[in-house]
């Protein structure tokens, strides 16, 4: 038989969508099925289904952060084997929800990171590649999280392109000092692409990104090997061929790091 799962003030965070608190009428109610979401074709609505193990009334609120004050609902049971289903309306289609809570959870995560390299992977390109695509709360909010903690590589997907650059560490009169800050790399593996826009990267310039290598309307996997003080990353076609490799030494004792070429 299988196990039944308690549900008991669960909450959900669907990074496109809103955060969900999902609370049965009945303490101690066991959920069959947890919740899920489905896109049924409405880019204003997302459907949330779960199941229970018994008859039961359930209380459905969602929001942009964990007070969810967008709305609520309460559902009854469809069908005769307990299933439940809403469509939370009026969502804003093209809104990054949750994004604050989510700054929260990756600040935590590097201020108590005691690993010797630290890599970080999000969805949404920090500084995109791709024509018309802008995640500028990654840059405002994110990047200075990158640069605080020391972050040395930072893999993006979403733009269905690649690119691989740099920012380097700055003095204080904002001149480049020659070491290393944080690696960004944005790729693609699926046949869906769109074009690279040097245009677009080099708008990122006074954000102090500086563009390495690019590809146009290639597919490719990545391998990332580390060995003591340096972490190799190597980006190859989808029939196997190198295309991009970097190479970040690290000096554990200071911090500092050097992107160099392989022959150094």
């Amino acid at each position: 038989m299988k196990k039944s799962k308690t549900l008991k003030r669960r909450l959900f965070a669907a990074l496109m969508l809103a955060v969900i608190h999902l609370a049965p009428q009945t303490a101690n109610a066991a959920a069959e099925k947890l919740p899920y979401l489905i896109y049924e074709g409405v880019n204003t609505d997302m459907t949330v289904l779960w199941q229970m193990t018994t008859a039961e009334s359930c209380t459905i609120k969602w929001g942009p952060d964990t007070n969810y004050t967008t709305g609520s609902f309460t559902t009854t049971e469809y069908g005769d084997d307990h299933q439940h289903k809403y469509s939370i309306p009026n969502l804003t289609p093209g809104t990054n929800y949750c994004l604050n809570e989510q700054t929260s959870y990756l600040e935590e995560q590097l201020r108590n990171c005691t690993a010797k390299w630290k890599i970080v992977t999000c969805h949404h390109s920090v500084f995109s590649p791709a024509r018309k695509r802008n995640f500028q709360f990654g840059r405002d909010e994110w990047k200075p999280l990158f640069d605080k903690y020391g972050v040395d590589l930072v893999l993006n997907g979403h733009d269905h392109t690649y690119a691989r650059g740099h920012v380097p560490v700055r003095s204080a009169a904002e001149s480049d000092v020659g070491n290393l800050g944080t690696v960004y790399v944005t790729s693609v593996s699926g046949p869906k692409q769109y074009r690279f826009s040097r245009e677009q990267l080099e708008s990122y310039a006074d954000e102090g990104y500086q563009l390495d290598q690019p590809a146009n309307l290639k597919q490719f996997f990545q391998v990332i090997n580390i060995e003591n003080d340096t972490l190799t990353y190597v980006a190859y076609t989808v029939l196997g061929d190198e295309y991009d490799r970097a190479v970040i030494s690290k000096d554990f004792g200071t911090g500092t790091k050097k992107l160099r070429k392989e022959s150094e």
